[in-house]
């Protein structure tokens, strides 16, 4: 019998339904399954004996129940090797009649053939059109490490991942992807004569589009892109933390029907055209760079951002031996370095030893003045003190005395502006040094 039942499984996961189809009566079909050790995994499928029940077995299992669904969001960036602030698996599908499947977040947008692939078994949304959804719905912290991650090269799992696409390609579809236009509203039926008897209701006519006053809401951090997208995950997803920011009043939230007037928490949308979050997402976009090496990078490099500090990132110094070596941020006029470490890519032994060397070759680096170590758990626990210890220690350099060094060069090479909104130029906290191009040495004083 365990042969038989695992004969109709798909990848571990066997639905009661075929079972039963196929003739094998539903109180023989339970005792056999309890017995042989298969496991519960939710109403109408079973995982195999001894598999790990974990939110993605879930999530195949709710893919297998509804075909229609897609992965997306976080769950089709995890599925791609981006790196996340936070997982959670989210599923995309237009004429869904509810925005929550199984505890799993459906957001209600329309999906084209060429915004969908096949990857692990699973369908989900390509990496652009992964990225375009999480630019659209935020928070702002999350949507940029996703970029930063997509846009680079970057170790994950122990295997190293080439970049997923260009950031024009990115800001070209953010520009153009258009948000479909409502459904017109019929016409007023005229009044009956007084005399007349009322003539009976049409029949409902089907449409996949939501009412245009159709609301999104629930939890912070996980707002749809565009249709009423609400929550955070349950028992049956990953993590759950809320979003860190918002813009134009979301906290990270929004909600309202595709493509109509869009009534939710992150505000109200037009009809047609453009996404509403369009121009926040081409904002957001603007701030993103594809030379960050880490999660915890980017988001120091926002928190510097917001509060005023503009360093230039990745730079990369020559030694008195004549060796490159990048710092992950420098503050040039001062001469500050800043490194952010994560336990992830410094935890061995090995890795000690190399941040050692790496810390003296750094201070040897002529023009180098000051190197500030800040460890993971600082940027994202306690941002505030990270950032009084940058200021302190710009000050500190400001008024040392003045002496010329040579051998910094600006790594920078990517120049990342959206191509339809010019970002304006932000003025820097401290003096702003000498213009200087990619590749040029520059004398501190």
């Amino acid at each position: 019998m365990t042969k038989d039942l695992q004969h109709f499984a798909h990848r571990g996961i066997l639905l009661t339904r075929e079972t039963i189809a196929a003739g094998l009566p539903p109180r023989r079909l339970n005792r056999s399954l309890n017995a042989q050790g298969w496991q519960h995994l939710l109403r109408g499928a079973w995982a195999a004996p001894g598999m790990e029940l974990t939110p993605w077995l879930k999530a195949r299992a709710v893919q297998i129940l509804h075909p229609t669904l897609t992965l997306s969001h976080r769950g089709a960036a995890s599925l791609h090797q981006i790196e996340l602030l936070r997982e959670e698996v989210e599923f995309t599908d237009a004429d869904s009649p509810t925005t929550r499947r199984h505890g799993f977040i459906v957001h209600r947008f329309p999906l084209t053939p060429s915004d969908t692939c096949t990857r692990r078994g699973f369908r989900a949304t390509t990496p652009l059109r992964t990225l375009h959804d999480l630019l659209l719905s935020g928070p702002r912290d999350e949507a940029l490490v996703a970029v930063d991650s997509a846009l680079s090269t970057r170790t994950m799992n122990g295997t190293r991942r080439s970049r997923l696409l260009t950031p024009d390609t990115l800001a070209t579809t953010l520009a153009t992807q258009p948000t479909p236009a409502p459904a017109p509203a019929p016409a007023p039926a005229p009044a009956p004569a007084p005399d007349s008897p009322p003539e009976p209701l049409p029949p409902p006519t089907p449409t996949s589009a939501p009412h245009p006053l159709d609301r999104g809401g629930g939890a912070s951090g996980a707002g749809g892109s565009g249709g009423g997208c609400t929550g955070a995950i349950d028992d049956g997803g990953v993590g759950g933390s809320d979003g860190r920011d918002g813009a134009d009043g979301s906290d990270g939230r929004d909600g309202g029907g595709v493509g109509c007037i869009g009534v939710g928490d992150g505000g109200v949308g037009d009809g047609g055209g453009r996404h509403r979050h369009a121009a926040r997402a081409e904002k957001w976009l603007a701030l993103a760079d594809p030379q960050s090496a880490s999660p915890a990078e980017t988001v120091a490099r926002l928190r510097m951002h917001d509060a005023g500090l503009h360093p230039v990132s990745q730079a990369e110094l020559l030694t008195p031996a004549g060796r490159r070596i990048r710092a992950d941020f420098l503050f040039l006029r001062e001469g500050v370095v800043v490194e952010i470490e994560g336990y992830a890519y410094h935890g061995t032994r090995e890795a000690h030893r190399r941040d050692l060397d790496r810390f003296n070759a750094l201070s040897a680096c002529p023009g180098v003045r000051l190197i500030l170590r800040f460890p993971a758990a600082t940027v994202f626990r306690a941002p505030d003190r990270m950032l009084t210890e940058i200021r302190a220690a710009l000050a500190t350099a400001a008024r040392a005395p003045g002496r010329t060094r040579r051998g910094i060069r600006d790594a920078q090479t990517i120049t990342f502006r959206s191509p339809t909104r010019p970002q304006p130029p932000t003025p820097p906290l401290t003096a702003a040094p000498a213009p200087y191009a990619a590749g040029m040495l520059f004398t501190i004083p």
